[in-house]
């Protein structure tokens, strides 16, 4: 901003993050108190007649269309248009979702699914896990075996249901999930960066597949929300050592990658593969909403 030029930002309807507020005030920005015009707007979707009206130095956080990205069943569906799309077209490898189901709508595939594994001697491949389509913080996931699914997963529930990864990687018995932090500047032409660090986030209970223990959220589901609870949540004590804890650093988390003989620059790279793929699913029907919006 010039000098003199009081520029402010607005953080409505939506969690105030520290990260957040803090880089709205670092990049010299004034938090705005009442209704008035902001150059930086943080807070939910809004319309495309609500966009068209932006002046070129007011920015907002979502791109129209995003929910593409954010809601489960509207990602798995663009994923799996991708991969139909371009399986004949391209070597590169297109899995990066496990197999995956939309119910209801999908119902009849998915118990179609399920009748076909019942003389499968793998006991790990009939374990599913489902989880609403939208919503956050780990509340309504579940576990289910082959048997209960049929049950659990009645023909009015919305959700989705993917085949569990029964095989992950484990640190010290426990299961991790990794908060990544991607900037998408704009989809036409597409351009993604990707911070080099974030959060590695464990379980609080050790890993066990027993199917008498697949309602154990704390040794199955990495969410800190779910974590923070328990009695066994270790909290980091040392800022020079974060690689302590029920959170890591993402560096903290290759440098463990190092020490114990895995190739940590690819799985990055992987990663990023991965998030290129994801957004690229998504691409064309964001910049229809884009054009239709005349941004």
């Amino acid at each position: 901003a010039k000098p003199g030029l009081i520029v402010r930002f607005k953080i409505e309807n939506a969690h105030v993050y520290n990260s957040v507020q803090n880089t709205f005030k670092r990049a010299g920005m004034r938090w705005n108190a009442n209704s008035g015009a902001v150059n930086g707007y943080w807070g939910l979707h809004v319309t495309a007649d609500k966009l068209k009206v932006l002046h070129p130095l007011q920015k907002r956080n979502h791109f129209p269309g995003s929910w593409n990205l954010g809601r489960k069943d509207l990602l798995a569906r663009n994923v799996q248009r991708m991969v139909r799309r371009c399986k004949h077209t391209t070597n590169e490898r297109l899995d990066i979702l496990p197999e995956t189901f939309i119910l209801p709508t999908e119902r009849l595939a998915f118990m179609s699914k399920l009748a076909q594994e019942q003389d499968v001697a793998r006991k790990d491949e009939s374990i599913w896990i489902s989880k609403p389509v939208n919503s956050s913080c780990g509340r309504g996931i579940r576990l289910h075996t082959r048997s209960t699914a049929d049950v659990d997963l009645g023909p009015k529930r919305k959700c989705l249901v993917s085949r569990y990864i029964h095989n992950p990687i484990l640190i010290k018995g426990r299961k991790f999930d990794l908060r990544l932090y991607v900037c998408i500047t704009c989809f036409d032409p597409l351009r993604i960066y990707m911070y080099d660090d974030g959060l590695v986030r464990f379980c609080t209970e050790a890993y066990n597949l027993d199917r008498k223990k697949l309602n154990k959220t704390r040794a199955h589901l990495t969410n800190y929300s779910l974590n923070k609870k328990s009695g066994d949540f270790e909290k980091n004590t040392d800022a020079a050592n974060d690689m302590q804890g029920s959170k890591w650093s993402i560096k903290a988390l290759r440098k463990y990658f190092r020490q114990n003989g895995i190739d940590d620059v690819k799985v990055w790279k992987d990663i990023e593969d991965v998030v290129i793929k994801t957004v690229v699913s998504v691409e064309g029907v964001i910049v229809s909403h884009l054009n239709r919006a005349q941004l």
